[in-house]
């Protein structure tokens, strides 16, 4: 709800200092994603816009229009909150604006959505080889073992490595550093179902009197494909 028909409903909720536009004030409230995806690209269509906390009145506009205006009486308090939708679904946590007084120039309230936001989830595949595109016979590796942890570096409890998804002969590991047998560079392995946001993959593969190390950021979003890790031999045992 925008321009007249948002400023008659408000002058219904806030009737007192509605008698007169002068009375009144723009609060322009702006959404933005962070720069590598569009609304379409987050699964968003919606913008709900909340004015008085969490059981407050609510305006929607499209995603892609990034603003929405409402008039409030000046020297009124009010508290922003706003999400995204798609298909009417929130796919955003809903953030919040400190309360603030209506001045008599106009408010504007900003908000920027961050892919943590993001109430979204996907699989992360990839494959492992070694150093010289050697494959698991070449580098005598007899075991991987993988461990995720979130940007805080902390163990993500409950999921699994997997390879050969969805086949007959699928089979998954813990990823918090059990031991699995070495997949060829061929065989895709997959993390599924990890919340939007950021990681961190610990890979040691165990060869006799050496190890293959590797410890990588990965960015899980919409744009998350196959990647592929190579790991470097140390010339000595894993601990």
């Amino acid at each position: 709800m925008t321009g007249p028909r948002a400023v008659l409903w408000l002058c219904a909720v806030w009737p007192a200092g509605c008698t007169d536009a002068k009375d009144r004030e723009d609060v322009t409230v702006r959404w933005s994603l962070e720069s590598r995806g569009t609304c379409a690209d987050f699964g968003a269509d919606t913008a709900r816009v909340t004015l008085g906390g969490q059981e407050g009145d609510q305006f929607e506009a499209p995603c892609s229009e990034f603003q929405i205006t409402v008039s409030l009486p000046i020297g009124s308090t009010v508290q922003v909150e706003v999400e995204l939708l798609g298909d009417g679904t929130p796919v955003t946590t809903r953030l919040s604006s400190p309360e603030f007084s209506v001045a008599p120039e106009g408010v504007d309230v900003t908000f920027s959505f961050e892919r943590e936001d993001f109430l979204m989830q996907s699989d992360f595949p990839f494959n492992v080889a070694y150093t010289g595109a050697l494959d698991c016979a070449a580098s005598a590796v007899t075991a991987q073992r993988i461990i995720l942890r979130d940007a805080d570096d902390e163990l993500v409890e409950g999921k699994q490595v997997c390879w050969h998804p969805g086949l007959p002969d699928e089979a998954c590991v813990p990823a918090d550093g059990s031991p699995a047998p070495c997949r060829e560079r061929k065989d895709e392995q997959v993390i599924a179902d990890l919340d939007w946001g950021t990681y961190r993959l610990q890979f040691q593969s165990e060869a006799p009197g050496n190890c293959f190390l590797d410890n990588d950021s990965i960015e899980i979003d919409f744009s998350t494909r196959v990647r592929q890790f190579v790991l470097s031999p140390t010339g000595s045992p894993c601990d």
